[in-house]
Order: structure tokens, then C-alpha cells, then sequence
């Protein structure tokens, strides 16, 4: 979803998630062991090594004991942070991020990675589960249980910006199949409303 309004509105947004890093990632949701969030966290931490000021934006629910240990063994306390927000603040993270990572194990959908092509966001995700039917072509691919796939994939879309513009252009036209699909289902639910008056 994208929220339009007035400028007062987009500021006040603004202000609520305020103190973004210039350079993130964006993991949003739970993390469930199946999100795969430890091994994100491992392989940010590599990346780190190659973009000191890269960060990590966690958008969901407090990291728990495990997490916090974790992060702290890894050693970036201080570039990974979570935060709790509204739909309108979500879609800022999103717009703001250089690249959303979707590292699940298995999802049902992947409902975020639509979100992220309406607002013009980069994509790296998981190649299982419903992931390539959902994202096409759109989606920059690593493997979920291989470390270093997800570090390559990450860091291309890091590193090259031609290579973002093309998912992110992408990523727009993989929308309209679903913006069609549903607009089908509209129709068809619509007529079938009506015939069953008659």
C-alpha cells in the first residue's frame, strides 16, 4: 500500500521513523526459525566488512534473548536495529531501503515482496517456496540455505545501480499481472453475484 497524502502527512511519517541510516537493509515480519533471520544476520555481518555504514532495518517485533545474543556476537549492535511501525511508516522503510531480503525457508505467498514492487524497492529473496512464481524476474534469487548465494545476491544489488533500476523497473511490470488477476476475479465475482439473483 502507498499512502498518499498531504505534505504535513508524509512529514509526519517521516519524523515517526526518523534517524533512518542512509544505506539498508530491510527485513520486515516475525522471524520464526523458517524467516531464516540467523543467517541473514550472519551474512550482514560479512557484508558489513565490505560497507561499513550498511545497516540492518528490522521491522516487527522485539528481537528476543537469542537474537540479542546473537547480534552481539557478531559484533553489529550498532548497525541493526528493530523497529515497531504503522502501514504508512512500513512503506517509507520500504521506499527508503536499497534492498528488501525475503529469506524464508517457505512461505504461504510472499505478500511483501508486492508490497515492495509498488513502492519501487530492490528485492533479493529466497528461490523456494512460492517466492519465483510470486516474483518472476523481478526478484534478485539466492539460495536460502547457502550463506555466500545470499551474501553475492545482496551485494550485487548493493553494489550496482544499473543492476537495481532493472529490478526495481521489474518489479513494476510483474505488479500488473496480479493487478490484472484480480481485476479478473473482481469481474468474475461481480457476475456471479448477479446471475445468482436472476
Amino acid at each position: 500500500m502507498i499512502y498518499q497524502g498531504s505534505n504535513n502527512n508524509q512529514q509526519a511519517i517521516i519524523e515517526q521513523v526518523a534517524n533512518l541510516p542512509a544505506v539498508y537493509l530491510l527485513f520486515v515480519g516475525e522471524r520464526a526459525n523458517y524467516k531464516n533471520f540467523s543467517r541473514l544476520l550472519q551474512c550482514f555481518a560479512g557484508l558489513r566488512n565490505q560497507h561499513p555504514d550498511l545497516h540492518l532495518i528490522c521491522a516487527g517485533v522485539a528481537f528476543d534473548q537469542e537474537e540479542l545474543l546473537l547480534i552481539e556476537k557478531l559484533k553489529v549492535e550498532n548497525h541493526c536495529r528493530q523497529l515497531i511501525v504503522n502501514d504508512a511508516q512500513l512503506n517509507y522503510l520500504y521506499q527508503q531501503a536499497q534492498v528488501f531480503v525475503f529469506p524464508s525457508l517457505y512461505e504461504g505467498f510472499g505478500y511483501p515482496l508486492l508490497t515492495a514492487f509498488k513502492v519501487g524497492c530492490a528485492v533479493a529473496a529466497s528461490n523456494t517456496s512460492s517466492f519465483p512464481e510470486v516474483g518472476g524476474d523481478a526478484v534478485h534469487y539466492f539460495a536460502p540455505d547457502d550463506t555466500h548465494s545470499m551474501y553475492k545476491t545482496i551485494e550485487e544489488l548493493l553494489t550496482d545501480t544499473s543492476l537495481r533500476k532493472q529490478y526495481i523497473e521489474k518489479g513494476y511490470e510483474q505488479l500488473k499481472h496480479f493487478a490484472l488477476a484480480r481485476e479478473i476475479e473482481e469481474t468474475l465475482n461481480f457476475y456471479t453475484k448477479v446471475t445468482s439473483r436472476q
